[in-house]
């Protein structure tokens, strides 16, 4: 494998726009939301029409609506409640799957849970499921549910171990199918800066995740990836959107990463995402990197094996003819050529080892951002 030659590496970098966050249009408030308490929590439908998000009624109740959007105007209206939930009790944080048939949600009792409602068809009312109680920790606040597309993998913001039930991690729990309870919760800890962080939105690959995160009661918007599920995530940039209140939150990002909806304290807002071509440059870099080192280590192993070959040939050598029946010509053709398959390994990783130091330099050049705030 041959590595980049070092002025198409520079030639690449220059021709790269990088961004030293992640920009976004100027954002719109989607005033037509509000009533006498502003909206909040919103989460769009993948039918690209369907908001669902959360505010108070006129009674002061926290409940979840929905509403449809005008894809000419971009003006939402036919604001209507979502019914069969639970009666008289404050609900929280939407989420609902990709064929909308199930409506993830909290209801607060004593502190925020989560639940799981279903229905058979769009047009059908809400069926309350599951409470996942076996990820709550009483007394401790759990909410923002957000889901991969299988449904198995949730992220969520919790309290669990923390002494303020509102001071939320977020946190990860999976399962086997879509009607069993989730378990085994983890915190994502590469997330934590050592403020609250919340409110996750991970997109249906399980790659990319929008957060938002809390520090000295100024609120902002992050996005972190990875190549691949296993890995953490990091990456971390921040998100350009600013509604002049310095509190921005609750992210909602559409799966192709084309538009961002989120809260602030005048409603929820609504912005475009503008695409960097250098992200999807960097993740192609990174992917190329862990399979030059998954080739670099399955490498290393055959040449280990060819090695002890080759002792093993040299000590048959000193006995061929005499002990073994085979004969020293024998021995050494097959020694020779083993020579010269070690040689062919040798010379690959040497060339995979300089693919790996172009792409680990063209990748530290592309990566140059500031990163959230300190601890």
């Amino acid at each position: 494998m041959k590595s980049m030659p070092i002025f198409l590496l520079w030639f690449f970098v220059f021709c790269v726009s990088v961004h030293a966050e992640v920009q976004c249009t100027e954002p719109v408030l989607l005033t037509e939301l509000n009533s006498t308490y502003n909206a909040e929590y919103p989460h769009l439908a993948r039918d690209g029409v369907t908001l669902y998000f959360g505010r108070k009624d006129e009674n002061g109740l926290r409940r979840l609506y929905t509403a449809t959007r005008d894809l000419d105007t971009g003006v939402f209206s036919n604001i209507t409640p979502v019914e069969g939930l639970a009666a008289g009790a404050n609900l929280y944080t939407p989420w609902i799957s990709d064929d909308g048939l199930r409506l993830y949600y909290g209801i607060y009792s004593e502190a925020i849970r989560l639940y799981q409602a279903e229905r058979d068809t769009i047009s059908d009312p809400w069926t309350p499921m599951l409470y996942f109680g076996g990820i709550h920790q009483n007394g401790r606040n759990d909410a923002f549910p957000s889901l991969t597309s299988d449904e198995l993998t949730m992220y969520y913001g919790s309290a669990r171990t923390k002494s303020s039930s509102n001071d939320l991690r977020i946190w990860k729990t999976t399962r086997q199918s879509v009607h069993e309870q989730f378990s085994n919760p983890v915190q994502v800890e590469e997330l934590d800066a050592g403020y609250v962080t919340s409110s996750p939105c991970i997109l249906p690959d399980g790659l990319t995740i929008y957060f938002a995160e809390i520090t000295n009661n100024q609120h902002d918007l992050y996005r972190a990836t990875r190549d691949f599920p296993d890995e953490p995530f990091s990456n971390i940039e921040p998100l350009s959107v600013n509604t002049q209140t310095g509190r921005e939150g609750f992210p909602y990002v559409t799966p192709d990463e084309s538009e961002i909806f989120f809260w602030s304290e005048e409603g929820i807002w609504n912005a475009r995402i503008i695409q960097d071509p250098r992200r999807e440059s960097m993740k192609q870099i990174r992917i190329a990197i862990r399979h030059d080192q998954e080739a670099l280590a399955e490498i290393e192993l055959a040449l280990d094996a060819k090695y002890a070959a080759s002792k093993e040939l040299e000590t048959l050598l000193k006995t061929a003819g005499k002990k073994c029946a085979l004969t020293r010509r024998d021995v050494l053709l097959s020694y020779a050529k083993l020579r010269i398959a070690i040689l062919f390994e040798e010379k690959s990783k040497r060339d995979i080892v300089k693919s790996l130091e172009s792409l680990e330099g063209t990748l530290a050049l592309l990566s140059r951002r500031p990163v959230r705030n300190k601890r």
